[in-house]
């Protein structure tokens, strides 16, 4: 997989590089986003310093509940959207939340259904 610029367009185009791995694939990525979110972002994004530093204070019961989120999300094939506003943006203080609606319960196979969309937003405010 190819590193990306953690930019709106290089999100999407990570985005679109999971949806066509293969199954086994795709599970070993998102296993991995879930247990080292921090490392597998590093790995797969190009961050800046500032980034870097802010990814590394993020509260970790909320890098828990965000990599879930997009662990299922991929998983499932739904839409999954990140948010990521213009560094250039002179408002200092940047804010991060997940944002969306998601219904997730047992489906008629015995495995889980996943409806709804996926989407964490980074917002200077």
């Amino acid at each position: 997989m190819t590193q990306q610029p953690f930019t709106q367009a290089g999100v999407n185009a990570k985005l679109k590089e999971l949806a066509l791995l293969p199954g086994p694939e795709r599970l070993r990525q998102t296993d991995t986003l879930t247990s080292n979110f921090r490392g597998w972002m590093a790995q797969h994004f190009k961050l800046s310093d500032q980034q870097n530093k802010y990814l590394s204070g993020l509260d970790e019961r909320f890098v828990r509940y965000t990599a879930a989120q997009l662990y299922v999300g991929i998983n499932s094939d739904v839409p999954v959207g990140v948010v990521v506003p213009d560094p250039s943006d002179p408002r200092s203080s940047k804010l991060t939340l997940t944002d969306g609606f998601a219904q997730v319960g047992d489906d008629t196979k015995g495995g889980y259904a996943f409806t709804g969309k996926a989407t964490i937003v980074f917002r200077y405010q």
